[in-house]
């Protein structure tokens, strides 16, 4: 067994783009796509994904310096440290002692689940497991219990299973991509919670009728509605409000642009790998089972093309700075967790339909209930990356870690809740 487990702890600890790369390459021979197709769509993927990860850490890596210093500019100064992917994540998660249990069930359920048509998904993106097994680990640091923290994870993963079914359809019609889901709650949470705030925008005079998408902007401002163009504006007024000087000005200025603009080409690579994979996928379907459909589940880097992602990215940072600042019961400047937040804005687009005001209204109120939850479950956090060897100078200094993604998870929040409710924690 501990054979097994390290081996599946190594294969998943592979980087995402080449355990994806991988994972498509291995599913398009599978079913009987070709060698070629198969290596084709392997190197997209992995080529796709890279370039992604690449202009992410650099525009993030930008963002976060100008977030630290408008947080120094006014002034704030909190009582927690926001700790990012790095006090758990997906590293920390697979050090949970239930992590490999809790993953081979879940690769059982969703078989069954397939055969009693129960879902139209195959959860290829064995990566992003590690959002529901991190709420696990939550719930292991709560009561120091592996077993109630893998029954949690289990169940977690069954509610991301059926999230990834409900969300396919919206995500595969905006993203022109058919035949694919995304199962990461990074995504599918802040879209459901986008679907029921879009029912209320949409019953507001003017702001349901107001076109915001690119196009739109575009059309309406000319040169200045392109998003390259737009994308050195915005970096140009952060970099004022950060109190930069000329020459950082402008290079925040031109990082904005650069990231606006290639991010959509990246993405579209993925959707190029994606294409041998889902073909292959249907002609199997066809010949196999009368024509059933079956989707590939994928990364939530999928969903990061459209160019509204990072315009409202750019436009929600000093939005999350301040709101910070302003909000009792918000006690950490999120810095280190901003590069989850377009994982989040890329769930959020498809329901908003790429409108960037309202992907900024949505977003405001999502960041606005995460960070408090991400508050009160500090402690636990806290506890989760002590456990996993996460931090530990911090924490043995007395510091309370706190992230978004998943500590400010409302599925962790709700079991959390309930364990308390039920005088399980011992923390």
């Amino acid at each position: 067994m501990q054979i097994l487990s390290n081996v599946v702890r190594y294969i998943i600890s592979l980087p995402p783009a080449v355990f994806i790369g991988i994972v498509m390459g291995v599913l398009c021979l599978v079913f009987g796509g070709g060698i070629k197709n198969a290596l084709r769509s392997a190197c997209l993927f992995s080529v796709g994904m890279t370039g992604i990860n690449l202009i992410m850490s650099y525009c993030v890596g930008e963002m976060q310096s100008i977030a630290t210093a408008l947080s120094t500019r006014l002034g704030i100064e909190l009582s927690m440290i926001d700790g990012g992917y790095g006090s758990g994540g997906s590293g920390g998660s697979w050090m949970f002692p239930g992590a490999i249990p809790a993953l081979c069930i879940m690769l059982v359920i969703n078989i069954v689940f397939i055969l009693l048509k129960w879902t139209d998904t195959m959860w290829t993106d064995v990566h992003n497991t590690w959002h529901g097994i991190y709420i696990g680990l939550l719930i292991y640091a709560l009561t120091g219990s592996v077993l109630y923290g893998t029954i949690v994870a289990i169940i977690t993963l069954v509610i991301m299973l059926k999230l990834g079914d409900l969300t396919a359809p919206t995500f595969q019609e905006f993203n022109g991509t058919p035949n694919i889901a995304v199962y990461a709650t990074s995504a599918t949470i802040p879209a459901i919670f986008t679907f029921f705030v879009m029912k209320v925008i949409n019953k507001i005079p003017r702001l349901k009728d107001l076109k915001a998408d690119a196009e739109s902007i575009q059309d309406r401002f000319g040169i200045f509605g392109e998003i390259m163009v737009i994308g050195m504006l915005l970096g140009i007024i952060l970099g004022i409000l950060a109190g930069y000087n000329f020459k950082n000005i402008m290079m925040t200025g031109v990082v904005m642009s650069a990231t606006m603009t290639l991010f959509p080409k990246m993405a579209a690579l993925i959707c190029e790998g994606i294409v041998p994979v889902t073909t292959s996928v249907i002609g199997f379907m066809n010949k196999h089972f009368s024509g059933r459909k079956l989707n590939v589940a994928v990364d939530p880097a999928m969903l990061l093309g459209d160019p509204s992602v990072m315009a409202s990215f750019v436009i929600l940072v000093p939005i999350s700075i301040v709101m910070a600042m302003v909000t009792p019961g918000i006690a950490f400047i999120p810095i280190a967790s901003l590069a989850g937040m377009p994982y989040w804005i890329g769930g959020v687009v498809p329901y908003t339909k790429g409108n960037v005001v309202h992907t900024v209204i949505c977003m405001s109120l999502y960041i606005f209930l995460a960070s408090l939850v991400a508050t009160q479950l500090g402690p636990i956090v806290t506890e989760a990356a002590r456990l996993t060897g996460r931090m530990t100078e911090a924490i043995a200094s007395g510091i309370t870690i706190v992230s978004w993604d998943e500590g400010g998870s409302f599925i962790g929040y709700a079991f959390v809740k309930l364990f308390k409710l039920l005088g399980l924690s011992v923390l």
